[in-house]
């Protein structure tokens, strides 16, 4: 029997791009594969999350990591990212649905 595909909504994808960012960032196909979008979705995305100030790029000449890509590492900017996941997770937890921990 084939299983039907997860409906995400874009607040569920950008939560899940917040997630993987938090620590040292990841490369952008990175954050593409972990969170099963495409280029397009990915662009659109990252893109609106570094214009909210929810994300920010990293030079990978300033971090001494290699980096394919764009050349660096996309990183959730704190307090921001975490105050976006603290909220989305509440929202969550308030309509009955399960959430794992995202911070």
């Amino acid at each position: 029997m084939k299983q039907e595909p997860e409906i995400r909504s874009k607040y569920d994808i950008m939560a899940r791009i917040l997630s993987i960012c938090i620590g040292q960032g990841e490369p952008y196909t990175h954050i593409m594969y972990k969170c099963n979008v495409s280029v397009d979705q990915a662009n659109k995305y990252i893109g609106f999350l570094v214009e909210k100030g929810l994300l920010e790029f990293i030079n990978s000449n300033s971090i001494g990591r290699r980096c394919s890509r764009n050349k660096g590492l996309y990183r959730a900017k704190h307090p921001n990212a975490e105050e976006y996941l603290r909220g989305y997770t509440t929202i969550r937890r308030a309509l009955g649905e399960e959430v794992n921990s995202l911070i």
